[in-house]
């Protein structure tokens, strides 16, 4: 299976724009992936993502008036990506699998931009401890060797390659969590068109 690239995010950010006008994409796109790529009902999605009822009912309807290319496309792309939680000891880390090789190198190269595009998002610094790639093996860019622990180092086997880990220094609320690093994904990439 082709992996996810910055192309796919940037293809799935303008399918979102062109069918949502003057919707902010981070609500957009949790609603739309659960629906398509979870099989989500309305009400479970307003439930899982703390949303009103209304609001996620506007976003599928509008959806559901896309043609079925547009819903197809968005579909694959969304299935592209795979998130899993690993708990190892004390260590409590999201896996994001499923990533192209040229995104993950460029996370690396630019830690430090998505690292702050991850934060905005957050809206709090102290959840977040260290985010790992692993194209080959798992390395942590930017973070001197001393601070990182075996525990965490543990995690290489357990992380397929190709992935970004992210490793929670407090609570991880699962949907709304991936979906924020997703739309992190989306705002690098975006950010790397611009420069």
């Amino acid at each position: 299976m082709k992996q996810l690239s910055c192309e796919d995010l940037l293809e799935i950010e303008r399918l979102l724009l062109e069918g949502f006008v003057g919707k902010n994409i981070d609500e957009v796109l949790p609603v739309v992936s659960l629906y398509l790529r979870d099989k989500i009902g309305r009400i479970s999605i307003a439930k899982k993502l703390g949303l009103p009822e209304r609001s996620v009912r506007n976003i599928v309807d509008t959806m559901k008036k896309f043609d079925e290319h547009k819903i197809s496309v968005l579909e694959s792309l969304l299935n592209k990506i795979n998130y899993s939680v690993i708990i190892h000891g004390k260590i409590n880390a999201t896996v994001y699998s499923g990533l192209d090789k040229n995104l993950l190198e460029n996370i690396t190269k630019r830690i430090v931009l998505f690292r702050d595009l991850l934060i905005i998002r957050l809206q709090d610094l102290a959840r977040l401890y260290l985010i790992g790639v692993k194209i080959d093996k798992l390395v942590f860019p930017g973070v001197p060797g001393d601070i990182i622990s075996r525990e965490i180092l543990d995690l290489d086997r357990e992380v397929p390659a190709n992935s970004l880990v992210v490793v929670w220094s407090g609570s991880y609320q699962s949907i709304r969590d991936d979906f924020l690093v997703m739309a992190s994904l989306l705002a690098f990439c975006r950010q790397l068109l611009q420069s």
